[in-house]
Protein backbone atom coordinates (compact mmCIF):
# COMPACT_ATOMS: atom_id res chain seq x y z
CA UNK A 1 0.00 0.00 0.00
CA UNK A 2 1.22 3.43 -0.91
CA UNK A 3 0.31 5.98 1.77
CA UNK A 4 0.43 9.71 1.06
CA UNK A 5 -0.10 12.79 3.23
CA UNK A 6 -0.53 16.16 1.50
CA UNK A 7 -1.05 19.63 2.89
CA UNK A 8 -3.58 21.28 0.65
CA UNK A 9 -2.49 24.74 1.77
CA UNK A 10 1.16 24.53 0.66
CA UNK A 11 1.07 21.25 -1.33
CA UNK A 12 3.82 19.64 0.76
CA UNK A 13 3.80 15.81 0.73
CA UNK A 14 5.23 12.83 2.61
CA UNK A 15 4.85 9.18 1.52
CA UNK A 16 5.20 5.74 2.99
CA UNK A 17 5.20 2.35 1.25
CA UNK A 18 3.84 -0.57 3.25
CA UNK A 19 4.68 -4.04 1.91
CA UNK A 20 2.62 -7.12 2.65
CA UNK A 21 5.24 -9.64 1.50
CA UNK A 22 5.61 -10.74 5.09
CA UNK A 23 3.76 -10.40 8.32
CA UNK A 24 4.90 -7.28 10.14
CA UNK A 25 3.82 -4.23 12.10
CA UNK A 26 5.32 -0.82 12.62
CA UNK A 27 4.79 2.75 13.87
CA UNK A 28 6.21 5.72 12.03
CA UNK A 29 6.31 9.53 12.43
CA UNK A 30 7.23 12.01 9.71
CA UNK A 31 7.50 15.76 9.28
CA UNK A 32 5.21 17.35 6.68
CA UNK A 33 5.18 21.19 6.77
CA UNK A 34 4.66 24.18 9.04
CA UNK A 35 0.89 23.73 8.83
CA UNK A 36 1.14 20.09 9.88
CA UNK A 37 4.62 19.53 11.29
CA UNK A 38 4.08 15.88 12.20
CA UNK A 39 2.10 12.90 10.84
CA UNK A 40 1.96 9.47 12.43
CA UNK A 41 0.58 6.07 11.47
CA UNK A 42 0.76 2.44 12.55
CA UNK A 43 0.15 -0.72 10.52
CA UNK A 44 0.01 -4.50 10.57
CA UNK A 45 0.30 -6.72 7.49
CA UNK A 46 -0.55 -10.32 6.65
CA UNK A 47 0.77 -12.04 3.54
CA UNK A 48 -1.04 -14.60 1.49
CA UNK A 49 -0.11 -17.33 -0.97
CA UNK A 50 1.33 -15.71 -4.09
CA UNK A 51 -0.19 -12.39 -2.89
CA UNK A 52 -3.58 -13.99 -2.54
CA UNK A 53 -5.34 -13.24 0.73
CA UNK A 54 -3.06 -10.34 1.69
CA UNK A 55 -4.22 -7.85 4.29
CA UNK A 56 -2.94 -4.45 5.50
CA UNK A 57 -4.36 -2.74 8.56
CA UNK A 58 -3.46 0.96 8.91
CA UNK A 59 -4.51 2.62 12.19
CA UNK A 60 -3.61 5.37 14.63
CA UNK A 61 -3.29 7.71 11.68
CA UNK A 62 -2.99 11.32 12.85
CA UNK A 63 -1.51 14.73 12.09
CA UNK A 64 -0.47 17.50 14.40
CA UNK A 65 -1.75 21.03 13.68
CA UNK A 66 1.07 23.57 13.56
CA UNK A 67 -1.23 26.35 14.74
CA UNK A 68 -3.14 24.96 17.72
CA UNK A 69 -0.93 21.83 18.24
CA UNK A 70 -4.03 19.60 18.46
CA UNK A 71 -3.92 16.19 16.81
CA UNK A 72 -6.26 15.30 13.94
CA UNK A 73 -7.22 11.61 13.71
CA UNK A 74 -8.13 9.73 10.55
CA UNK A 75 -10.22 6.57 10.29
CA UNK A 76 -8.65 3.15 10.77
CA UNK A 77 -8.73 1.13 7.55
CA UNK A 78 -8.16 -2.48 6.61
CA UNK A 79 -7.04 -3.04 3.02
CA UNK A 80 -7.29 -6.23 0.97
CA UNK A 81 -7.84 -7.33 -2.60
CA UNK A 82 -11.45 -6.20 -2.17
CA UNK A 83 -10.56 -2.81 -0.67
CA UNK A 84 -7.54 -1.25 -2.33
CA UNK A 85 -7.93 2.51 -1.89
CA UNK A 86 -9.00 5.16 0.60
CA UNK A 87 -8.89 8.94 0.84
CA UNK A 88 -9.89 11.25 3.69
CA UNK A 89 -9.40 15.04 4.03
CA UNK A 90 -9.34 16.79 7.41
CA UNK A 91 -9.04 20.43 8.33
CA UNK A 92 -7.82 22.33 11.35
CA UNK A 93 -7.24 26.06 11.81
CA UNK A 94 -8.26 26.69 8.17
CA UNK A 95 -5.66 24.27 6.79
CA UNK A 96 -6.56 20.99 5.06
CA UNK A 97 -4.54 17.79 5.09
CA UNK A 98 -5.45 14.75 3.05
CA UNK A 99 -4.58 11.15 3.87
CA UNK A 100 -4.75 8.62 1.03
CA UNK A 101 -3.77 4.99 0.57
CA UNK A 102 -3.76 3.06 -2.73
CA UNK A 103 -2.50 -0.31 -3.82
CA UNK A 104 0.59 -0.06 -5.97
CA UNK A 105 0.69 3.74 -6.55
CA UNK A 106 0.53 7.13 -4.90
CA UNK A 107 -2.62 9.05 -5.64
CA UNK A 108 -4.51 12.01 -4.28
CA UNK A 109 -7.89 13.18 -5.46
CA UNK A 110 -9.21 16.75 -5.48
CA UNK A 111 -11.53 16.44 -2.45
CA UNK A 112 -8.92 18.06 -0.18
CA UNK A 113 -8.13 20.70 -2.76
CA UNK A 114 -11.82 21.59 -3.08
CA UNK A 115 -12.22 21.76 0.68
CA UNK A 116 -9.16 24.00 1.01
CA UNK A 117 -10.42 26.23 -1.79
CA UNK A 118 -13.79 26.52 -0.10
CA UNK A 119 -12.16 27.36 3.25
CA UNK A 120 -9.86 29.94 1.62
CA UNK A 121 -12.85 31.51 -0.09
CA UNK A 122 -14.68 31.66 3.21
CA UNK A 123 -11.62 33.24 4.83
CA UNK A 124 -11.45 35.76 2.01
CA UNK A 125 -15.13 36.56 2.41
CA UNK A 126 -14.75 36.81 6.18
CA UNK A 127 -11.77 39.15 5.80
CA UNK A 128 -13.71 41.22 3.28
CA UNK A 129 -16.67 41.32 5.67
CA UNK A 130 -14.35 42.24 8.56
CA UNK A 131 -12.77 44.99 6.47
CA UNK A 132 -16.21 46.24 5.49
CA UNK A 133 -17.30 46.09 9.11
CA UNK A 134 -14.12 47.91 10.15
CA UNK A 135 -14.80 50.68 7.65
CA UNK A 136 -18.43 50.79 8.75
CA UNK A 137 -17.33 51.07 12.38
CA UNK A 138 -14.89 53.86 11.47
CA UNK A 139 -17.63 55.63 9.54
CA UNK A 140 -20.05 55.13 12.40
CA UNK A 141 -17.41 56.42 14.82
CA UNK A 142 -16.88 59.51 12.68
CA UNK A 143 -20.63 60.05 12.40
CA UNK A 144 -21.03 59.67 16.16
CA UNK A 145 -18.17 62.11 16.72
CA UNK A 146 -19.73 64.52 14.24
CA UNK A 147 -23.13 64.12 15.87
CA UNK A 148 -21.57 64.63 19.30
CA UNK A 149 -19.90 67.85 18.12
CA UNK A 150 -23.19 68.97 16.57
CA UNK A 151 -25.03 68.29 19.81
CA UNK A 152 -22.35 70.08 21.80
CA UNK A 153 -22.59 73.09 19.50
CA UNK A 154 -26.38 72.97 19.66
CA UNK A 155 -26.25 72.71 23.44
CA UNK A 156 -23.78 75.59 23.61
CA UNK A 157 -25.99 77.62 21.28
CA UNK A 158 -29.01 76.94 23.48
CA UNK A 159 -27.05 77.86 26.61
CA UNK A 160 -25.82 81.05 24.97
CA UNK A 161 -29.34 81.88 23.84
CA UNK A 162 -30.62 81.18 27.33
CA UNK A 163 -27.91 83.41 28.84
CA UNK A 164 -28.80 86.18 26.40
CA UNK A 165 -32.49 85.73 27.23
CA UNK A 166 -31.74 85.94 30.93
CA UNK A 167 -29.57 89.03 30.47
CA UNK A 168 -32.31 90.63 28.40
CA UNK A 169 -34.91 89.65 30.98
CA UNK A 170 -32.76 91.02 33.78
CA UNK A 171 -32.24 94.25 31.84
CA UNK A 172 -35.96 94.53 31.12
CA UNK A 173 -36.74 93.83 34.77
CA UNK A 174 -34.22 96.46 35.82
CA UNK A 175 -35.69 98.97 33.38
CA UNK A 176 -39.17 98.07 34.54
CA UNK A 177 -38.14 98.61 38.15
CA UNK A 178 -36.61 101.95 37.24
CA UNK A 179 -39.80 102.96 35.42
CA UNK A 180 -41.94 101.85 38.34
CA UNK A 181 -39.72 103.73 40.78
CA UNK A 182 -39.82 106.77 38.54
CA UNK A 183 -43.61 106.54 38.26
CA UNK A 184 -43.91 106.19 42.01
CA UNK A 185 -41.67 109.22 42.50
CA UNK A 186 -43.64 111.24 39.95
CA UNK A 187 -46.87 110.13 41.60
CA UNK A 188 -45.56 111.25 44.95
CA UNK A 189 -44.54 114.60 43.52
CA UNK A 190 -47.90 114.95 41.80
CA UNK A 191 -49.73 114.09 44.99
CA UNK A 192 -47.68 116.63 46.88
CA UNK A 193 -48.44 119.23 44.24
CA UNK A 194 -52.10 118.37 44.16
CA UNK A 195 -52.28 118.52 47.92
CA UNK A 196 -50.46 121.86 47.86
CA UNK A 197 -52.68 123.25 45.10
CA UNK A 198 -55.81 122.02 46.86
CA UNK A 199 -54.78 123.70 50.10
CA UNK A 200 -54.07 126.95 48.21
CA UNK A 201 -57.40 126.74 46.37
CA UNK A 202 -59.24 126.02 49.61
CA UNK A 203 -57.49 128.97 51.23
CA UNK A 204 -58.37 131.25 48.32
CA UNK A 205 -61.95 130.00 48.30
CA UNK A 206 -62.18 130.57 52.03
CA UNK A 207 -60.84 134.10 51.65
CA UNK A 208 -63.20 134.83 48.76
CA UNK A 209 -66.17 133.52 50.71
CA UNK A 210 -65.19 135.64 53.70
CA UNK A 211 -64.92 138.73 51.51
CA UNK A 212 -68.24 137.91 49.90
CA UNK A 213 -69.91 137.57 53.32
CA UNK A 214 -68.53 140.94 54.35
CA UNK A 215 -69.71 142.54 51.14
CA UNK A 216 -73.10 140.96 51.45
CA UNK A 217 -73.35 142.03 55.09
CA UNK A 218 -72.31 145.59 54.23
CA UNK A 219 -74.73 145.62 51.37
CA UNK A 220 -77.55 144.47 53.61
CA UNK A 221 -76.63 147.00 56.26
CA UNK A 222 -76.49 149.73 53.64
CA UNK A 223 -79.86 148.75 52.21
CA UNK A 224 -81.40 148.55 55.66
CA UNK A 225 -80.08 151.99 56.58
CA UNK A 226 -81.36 153.40 53.31
CA UNK A 227 -84.80 151.96 53.95
CA UNK A 228 -84.86 153.29 57.47
CA UNK A 229 -83.88 156.79 56.29
CA UNK A 230 -86.48 156.75 53.56
CA UNK A 231 -89.17 155.65 55.95
CA UNK A 232 -88.12 158.37 58.39
CA UNK A 233 -88.39 161.07 55.73
CA UNK A 234 -91.78 159.75 54.71
CA UNK A 235 -93.10 159.92 58.19
CA UNK A 236 -91.67 163.35 58.73
CA UNK A 237 -93.30 164.66 55.60
CA UNK A 238 -96.57 163.26 56.63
Amino acid sequence: MNVLFRCCQCNSEVTQIIHSYSKNKSDISKNLCKHFPQVELSWKTRYGFFTLGWKVEIFKVSAKCGHCTNRIYFSDQTFSSKNTEYEEPKDCCDNVIIYSAHEGFFACGDSGKKLQKRINQQIKEIKAAEEKLKKLKEKTKKLKKKEKLRRQKEEERKKKKERERRRLQERENKEMCEIINQQEEEEKQLNRRINTDTSWIEEQMSQMMTEADVTYSNSNNFDSQRIINANFKFQAGK
